[in-house]
């Protein structure tokens, strides 16, 4: 298995998540899962780790650990060696409980940190285990409501996010609104970016924390992370150079038409699939395009075929926008 890309620096945020091998349940009972969080308690007093919240599921676990020692290899390393140490004592086993390696999003916390709280919060209620998250007892929900927390669990930095004076009843209103779309949509990938953050996040952390880290190119997540800046930065100048050629704004690129013909937009479209390249997905396009689906992505370009064949000179305009891009991609690299 090809390792994960690490990005380490003292004060990091990270949402960290594992699961059993081939999807295997890791806690099988109470006593399983009082261990995993007894180690929660050890990686705060060993590594100073703080713990903003976690939940303990079946097959999976999620936490939200802030590094003030930029030390995210040990604790993991610790936590999951440890309770794969004590749990294969316990029922009598050996060999590997965990699929692999962990899971660490970095996270951009000012943008990300209270609904990524809520997000691991809501796991048994997406999971239909309860209808209240507070209710559920493997997780740290219950803290931020009634029950007084551990010294090693982290609940004021959430809590601050409200009013002194109502914040656990404004928390529970936060919760209740359930996840929001970006969050959703980031998790549901198949391949989960390193990175959750802004573009202006994510290209500062690149900058300072990856360049000139040995054979960092050779990092699957790495290479899938350039890989959407780069695709981001093309699909920019495509539009760029569809909106100089027709002499329109931005927005009737961008912008979702029912009922008539936007031939520019579906150029557009048409050019980010056929010149975008083979890491550019459909689905990539369609969120770039107003969060179309990548069906709707794949019906546009074939329009834009059909339209090639009937109207020559949307050939014309196509292979001058062609010629622009190339311009703009030469002025940028």
């Amino acid at each position: 298995m090809a390792r994960p890309l690490r990005i380490t620096y003292e004060g990091a945020w990270y949402h960290v998540m594992n699961r059993g091998l081939a999807k295997s349940p890791i806690f099988l009972n109470d006593r399983h899962r009082k261990i995993f969080i007894d180690l929660l308690s050890e990686v705060h007093q060993r590594y100073q780790a703080e713990i903003h919240a976690y939940c303990l599921m079946g097959n999976h676990y999620h936490l939200l650990i802030r590094t003030p020692l930029g030390n995210i290899s040990r604790i993991m390393r610790y936590i999951d060696g440890v309770y794969t140490q004590r749990f294969n004592q316990l029922v009598g086993r050996d060999g590997p409980l965990l699929r692999g390696r962990y899971k660490a999003v970095l996270v951009e916390a000012d943008r990300y940190f209270l609904r990524l709280t809520r997000y691991i919060h809501l796991n048994p209620v997406e999971s239909k285990i309860t209808k209240n998250p507070e209710s559920y007892e493997w997780s740290s929900c219950k803290y931020f409501f009634n029950e007084k927390p551990p010294a090693w669990l982290n609940t004021e930095f959430t809590l601050g996010y409200f009013s002194v004076k109502n914040h656990r009843k404004n928390y529970q209103e936060y919760l209740s609104l359930g996840n929001d779309e970006e969050i959703i949509n980031f998790y549901l990938n198949e391949k989960i970016l390193p990175i959750l953050g802004s573009g202006a996040f994510s290209e500062k952390i690149c900058d300072e924390h990856l360049k000139g880290e040995h054979k960092i190119n050779e990092i699957p997540d790495h290479k899938i992370y350039l890989a959407s800046v780069k695709n981001k930065q093309y699909l920019n100048i495509i539009c760029a150079a569809v909106v100089k050629h027709f002499n329109i704004g931005l927005d009737e690129v961008l912008r979702v038409k029912k009922g008539a013909i936007n031939m520019p937009r579906l150029i557009a479209i048409y050019l980010a699939c056929h010149e975008g390249g083979s890491s550019l997905l459909l689905s990539d396009t369609g969120k770039f395009f107003g969060g179309v689906s990548a069906s709707a992505v794949s019906k546009a370009c074939a329009r834009v075929a059909g339209y090639m064949i009937r109207y020559p000179a949307i050939v014309g305009d196509i292979s001058e926008i062609k010629k622009q891009i190339q311009d703009m991609s030469n002025v940028r690299t």
